[in-house]
């Protein structure tokens, strides 16, 4: 009996010894990402430089939302021609889709030129760009290129937005304060809806819910005014930060950031978590005067 009692201690004690081990590997494989997400975010820094990029819009001449309309700039990419044409094709009237494409200039094929010039919403950054910086130049071309705006939306192309419920949340949520979301999708489970999804051509690969990939809509006489602040610091010093930066680090890290609430934004199928920040305009300006000292930026 006692042997029994013997073998059962040490089988417990073995299985408490493999799931302690396997906690330490998960630990040790996460710190090792982290530094080298935030080494590859110092390199980014180092070597940003807007005087290495040239820019192709298309067509040349500027385009402009209504002045009812909402400013949603989006990241695509060469090979995403079908979430350009599901946003066309869903989004409606209100929201003015300007795409915005990473790509070197000979990449950028005769077929992408020709759609950019037949829907005239297509911004090719013909450079190097980091994902860092993306925020950074989507408000270079809000700030430049639409004077009468009162939103600024900024998403990626595989996040689809539910017109309708994009609009209640900003009549809810943007009246006197900044709004800063994380847009990210959350596959529903059902291989029914799966199976629909991919009827529907909706993409169905999702994004985590994690600072990293944030998105956000905010007064654009609020993006303006802080793109302004942000031409003149140098980003090329590792110890400043980026907007970018600024934004998916020490928001994310403020105390006020605190509501959580269920945004439905692709019809049937995901659901995402928008958090809202309840940072007034003044508020973010004072803290972007803060991170933006060439000694506070201590994010890392």
């Amino acid at each position: 009996m006692n042997y029994k009692k013997v073998l059962s201690v040490i089988a417990v004690c073995t299985l408490i010894a493999y799931i302690v081990f396997a906690l330490i590997v998960v630990v040790e494989v996460v710190e090792d990402r982290l530094l080298q997400n935030r080494k590859c975010l110092r390199d980014d820094l180092e070597k940003f430089d807007t005087n290495n990029v040239t820019e192709l819009i298309f067509p040349r001449s500027t385009f402009m939302p209504q002045r009812d309309e909402i400013a949603c700039f989006v990241m695509t990419t060469v090979d995403h021609k079908w979430a350009r044409s599901a946003i066309r094709r869903t989004w409606g009237k209100s929201i003015k889709p300007i795409f915005i494409m990473n790509f070197t200039e000979s990449l950028v094929n005769k077929a992408i030129k020709d759609e950019a010039i037949l829907f005239n919403d297509m911004i090719v950054i013909n450079g190097s760009i980091s994902t860092d910086n993306e925020h950074l130049f989507a408000m270079k071309y809000f700030a430049e290129y639409f004077k009468i705006s009162e939103y600024f939306l900024y998403v990626h192309d595989d996040v689809f937005i539910n017109t309708k419920n994009l609009f209640n949340f900003l009549n809810d949520e943007i009246l006197t304060n900044v709004v800063l979301g994380n847009f990210g999708s959350i596959p529903h489970k059902s291989k029914i809806i799966s199976l629909m999804s991919n009827y529907l051509n909706f993409p169905f690969d999702s994004y985590l819910n994690r600072p990293d990939l944030s998105a956000y809509a905010a007064p654009g006489s609020i993006i303006k005014e802080i793109f302004n602040k942000l031409k003149r610091v140098s980003t090329s010093n590792s110890n400043q930060c980026t907007l970018d930066l600024l934004l998916k680090r020490n928001f994310y890290a403020s105390k006020k950031f605190l509501t959580s609430r269920s945004f439905i934004y692709h019809p049937c199928i995901v659901r995402n978590n928008v958090l809202v920040n309840r940072l007034s305009p003044s508020e973010i300006l004072d803290l972007w005067y803060y991170t933006s000292n060439a000694n506070a930026c201590n994010i890392f």
